[in-house]
């Protein structure tokens, strides 16, 4: 049909059904719109555009197009404006043509008939239930000749439920029993199963599992459609009854007018295209919905992987941070240390000189005055001042080391014997000394350390007494958490005191040089220790709390009799 035919056809079609509800749609064989015409507006159909399927506009056709046949009727058929409408369909030769028209006289013409086959199918739902109290009360009096007959009467099929689950007939069958796709096996009393039955499958499974259930209500399976041998269709419907422990199906052919019959057929068929219809849209939703998860858990794997990499990238900035603080506060730290040990040598070396020139002459002194307490108190002043700036060069780095193999444990011994004489009564001491190895490092200085070390921690309990613990042990380190060590293993060499602790505010500046909190110290105890600890390749960490006591924690790295390139270092 060309666009000109069309406006023609469109023109008379208007003019000719101006008052009349008759409309037409053509549409390609898959049933967009191609053409349309007509009273749309009176049976309340949207205009639709070119191409649209024709079954968005009337929900009837879906699943109609292409036609198996040449043409189609529909009856009465209400569109979901709620208009009454029948329909013919015509298959062209590469289109197809479609034709409806208000029908809303013809539906109330129906509605009469329609609502007294339900009285009577209503009628009958109460027959049925007087006749299973009946049912039951005669086979129990043996009485079954009558039931046949009874049943038989009414034009009823009755099927009974044996104990595996298997239906069979129950008398005579009666005269429409061919128009049942089942019928040769009721007629040759064979059981048969749920899976014999077509439409009535589903029904009889749930039936089964209402009354595994022990509930024995009566169940309507509603009307259903079979197509006889002839190619007629009928109507049938089928109830469950359950009377003195027997299963009945009980099935009725519903006679009843043509135009009923059609029109019955029809509701059905409105009813089987909504369904589809909605089943349709049930599965798009469903694909929409997996469609929707799926995209979610996708998102959420991509932000979960984003995330748990935000989470590494901001540890390991902390991480970098935390390092380069530390980085900066140890090269402040070592820029302060070499710039007071660089002054505190130059001082160191100028007073070494004028001490040996006071030693050299007050020697010269006694020995020509033949002695003297007043020359000897000299001299002891002056070994004691330079036993200072050996400390002082010692710090600064300024003087030879002289290093071999020392057993700490051997060192550690010999100063707890030392300083347990000076302790106070409530002060005592106690060792755990858990290794034998050695450390290359000058015995002197390693004396000098634990001694250090040990006094300042009996002298934090000098008043209130308490607990000096000393530890030692040996341990692999792979990786290292004190700065300035490298992977191996150590001597760890632990002294705790319980005493009152360390202030936050100064704990950060004890192993400054000078910095004391002693009225009597010099403020090079803890830096000298700091210094040798240093030079051994070794590490020396605090660990203390106000009102909690201090642990100093030593790291020497061991050294092995076997290491041909460290017994090159000794001498």
């Amino acid at each position: 049909m060309t666009d000109f035919q069309a406006r023609i056809l469109d023109t008379l079609c208007t003019k000719a059904f101006r008052d009349a509800g008759i409309a037409y749609f053509i549409t390609d064989d898959q049933g967009g719109v191609l053409y349309w015409g007509g009273n749309l507006t009176g049976l309340k159909i949207p205009d639709p555009e070119k191409n649209t399927p024709v079954s968005d506009l009337l929900i009837f056709t879906e699943g109609l197009l292409p036609l198996p046949d040449d043409e189609m009727a529909l009856s009465c058929i209400t569109l979901p404006s709620g208009v009454c409408v029948d329909a013919r369909l015509y298959r062209m030769e590469d289109t197809h043509e479609l034709i409806i028209w208000d029908s809303s006289r013809k539906e109330a013409f129906l509605n009469g008939p329609l609502q007294a086959s339900n009285e009577l199918s209503l009628l009958i739902e109460e027959k049925k239930k007087i006749l299973a109290d009946l049912t039951g009360r005669d086979l129990e009096n043996g009485q079954r000749d009558f039931l046949e007959k009874f049943f038989l009467a009414l034009n009823f099929a009755v099927l009974e439920m044996d104990g595996r689950g298997e239906f069979l007939l129950f008398g005579s069958p009666p005269s429409w029993i061919d128009s049942l796709p089942q019928a040769d096996r009721l007629r040759e009393k064979k059981p048969l199963e749920e899976d014999h039955f077509s439409f009535l499958g589903n029904f009889i499974q749930e039936v089964k599992s209402r009354w595994e259930r022990q509930n024995f209500t009566s169940y309507n399976s509603g009307l259903w459609i079979e197509t006889d041998a002839r190619g007629e269709e009928c109507l049938f419907e089928a109830t469950t009854l359950t009377a003195q422990g027997r299963h009945l199906l009980i099935i009725s052919n519903d006679a009843c007018l043509p135009g009923e019959k059609q029109s019955i057929i029809q509701k059905g068929r409105d009813l089987a295209l909504h369904y589809e219809s909605v089943k349709r849209s049930g599965r798009k939703l469903r694909d929409m919905n997996d469609i929707l998860e799926l995209r979610v858990k996708e998102r959420t794997r991509e932000l979960e992987e984003v995330n748990r990499q935000l989470s590494i990238e901001l540890a390991e900035r902390k991480k970098a941070e935390a390092a380069r603080t530390e980085v900066l506060e140890q090269l402040r730290q070592s820029q302060k240390m070499e710039a007071i040990g660089t002054l505190a040598g130059g001082i160191a070396h100028d007073f070494n000189n004028i001490l040996s020139g006071i030693i050299g002459y007050t020697e010269l002194s006694m020995a020509e005055a033949g002695g003297g307490e007043k020359f000897q108190k000299i001299l002891d002043a002056a070994y004691r001042a330079r036993g200072l700036v050996s400390q002082i060069l010692t710090f600064s780095h300024q003087k030879d080391q002289d290093r071999e193999p020392v057993m700490l444990t051997r060192v550690v011994n010999e100063v707890l014997d030392l300083i347990k004489g000076a302790l106070p009564v409530s002060v005592s001491v106690k060792s755990d000394l858990r290794s034998n190895a050695y450390i290359l490092a000058d015995p002197t200085q390693i004396h000098q350390v634990v001694m250090n070390l040990c006094t300042n921690a009996w002298q934090a309990m000098a008043e209130r007494g308490g607990t000096v613990s000393v530890v030692l042990s040996e341990s692999e380190i792979p990786d290292p958490e004190v700065p300035r060590l490298s992977p191996g293993r150590y001597l760890i060499l632990a002294i705790q005191d319980t005493g009152p602790g360390i202030p936050r505010e100064i704990i950060e500046k004890i192993f400054d040089p000078y910095f004391t909190t002693k009225e009597e110290g010099t403020g090079l105890g803890l830096s000298v220790v700091h210094g040798i600890v240093r030079k051994t390749g070794g590490a020396v960490t605090v660990d203390a709390k106000p009102s909690g006591g201090s642990v100093f924690t030593v790291y020497f790295p061991v050294w092995d009799l076997r290491d041909k390139r460290m017994s090159g270092m000794i001498g």
